[in-house]
């Protein structure tokens, strides 16, 4: 038996993992697998196979985070537990990820753009109202 959690590689608890949730019963690791690119699995593979090469380790995160596989980048280093390497990368992968938000363009949502419209609809009814004030109470 795996004494590890198939996600993140915690120790394995009872039903679920402590660290990231994951529920063992409900685990499918056949359908997780197939949403992974077969480039993004076989760079895995050869980098197990040359784990020293820094530039293996970068092709690798970076084909992971452009084929949106960065969660499966992200548990094949937590499998390799404490080695110096892959927490390297996996603070390479968050940094990396971190950057892309932070550049990533929000769009407007439709409530909040209804929202905006109704506010202008409304000051433009109220400034009307005055304007038509105004005049009336300039026409006495």
């Amino acid at each position: 038996m795996n004494e590890s959690c198939p996600k993140c590689g915690a120790p394995k608890a009872e039903e679920s993992c402590p660290k990231c949730g994951l529920m063992y019963e409900k685990y499918t690791p056949d359908k997780m697998d197939a949403s992974v690119p077969e480039t993004v699995r076989l760079l895995w593979e050869n980098l197990e196979k040359n784990w020293g090469d820094k530039g293996a380790h970068a092709l690798f995160v970076e084909q992971g985070i452009r084929k949106d596989a960065a969660g499966f980048v992200a548990a094949c280093y937590r499998r390799r537990g404490e080695d110096p390497v892959a927490v390297e990368q996996l603070e390479e992968l968050t940094g990396r990820l971190m950057q892309s938000l932070e550049f990533t363009p929000v769009k407007e949502s439709t409530v909040s753009r209804h929202l905006r419209q109704v506010a202008y609809l409304l000051l433009f009814i109220i400034i009307a109202i005055l304007v038509f004030l105004i005049f009336a109470h300039a026409m006495k």
